[in-house]
């Protein structure tokens, strides 16, 4: 039997124990919230993605974002999105049988794709992301 998602990703306690609603405010999937919904829905389907899904660690990643703005400074920014890298690698790892070397490759190179991606263009989204409310 395969852990539960919690045990093998890094995410913030708050994550765990947030409701739906709130969750819903700031978690988005895989891409930024401007995307339009059918764009969203590819990428979090693993049509484009290999077979993967990332919404798990995308929604994470998310939910950081959605840090306080006092919170906020380049040093989250690296963190949150180191976070995000070890987090896609970990389901690279649970979702990819040891055999299938030539797929975990893949996989583990659109991990760091979206890794950069992230990076490299998710400044402003980061600045300027729906905040966390207690709700």
């Amino acid at each position: 039997m395969k852990k539960p998602l919690k045990d093998i990703l890094d995410a913030e306690p708050e994550y765990w124990t947030a409701s739906p609603e709130r969750l819903a405010v700031v978690c988005n999937g895989v891409g930024p919230a401007k995307w339009p919904n059918l764009a969203r829905r590819i990428m979090d389907s693993g049509l484009l993605t290999l077979g993967m899904s990332f919404t798990a660690s995308a929604n994470i990643h998310d939910f950081d974002f959605s840090a306080d703005p006092c919170c906020k400074s380049r040093e989250h920014f690296e963190k949150v999105n180191q976070r995000f890298l070890r987090n896609n690698l970990a389901l690279v790892r649970r979702y990819t049988p040891w055999w299938a070397w030539n797929l975990r490759r893949n996989r583990r190179h659109l991990a760091r794709a979206l890794y950069v991606a992230v990076k490299v263009g998710g400044w402003k989204h980061y600045m300027y992301s729906p905040q966390q409310t207690d709700g």
